[in-house]
């Protein structure tokens, strides 16, 4: 949904399908400065976890881009909790990733990761 401050008006964006068919298990965040949403691919690679990342380029246009990136699994190894949570996005563009779920009765890290979708994006393409 769009607000337009300067004239009052309501309007609705047009989501992708992806976006659409999770429903209420969208993950959107602040990307950038632009609405995005998180889409998990699923994959039978238990080698990465993948998920797309629609941003929405132009509201009134409906324009969404999207970028598929891979989380390395390997980064889960060492902590116990195996769910994500995507917080948000920092000022450099990357995504934050927490652990949704901590013991508390057991004392243990707790986990932040750092996905840089630029980095990470000219990496696979063997920039």
């Amino acid at each position: 949904m769009c607000f337009d401050v300067r004239s009052e008006k309501v309007s609705f964006i047009q989501a992708p399908t992806a976006i659409v068919l999770v429903g209420k298990d969208a993950i959107f965040i602040e990307y950038n400065g632009k609405l995005a949403s998180i889409v998990f691919m699923h994959s039978p690679s238990d080698r990465s976890i993948p998920f797309d990342l629609w941003i929405l380029e132009d509201a009134q246009k409906h324009e969404w881009s999207k970028q598929t990136c891979v989380f390395p699994s390997s980064a889960w190894e060492s902590v116990s909790c195996r769910r994500m949570s995507f917080q948000s996005a920092n000022k450099a563009g990357e995504i934050i990733i927490v652990t949704s779920v901590v013991n508390t009765l057991e004392v243990q890290p707790f986990y932040i990761f750092y996905y840089n979708v630029r980095t990470t994006m000219s990496e696979e393409l063997g920039s």
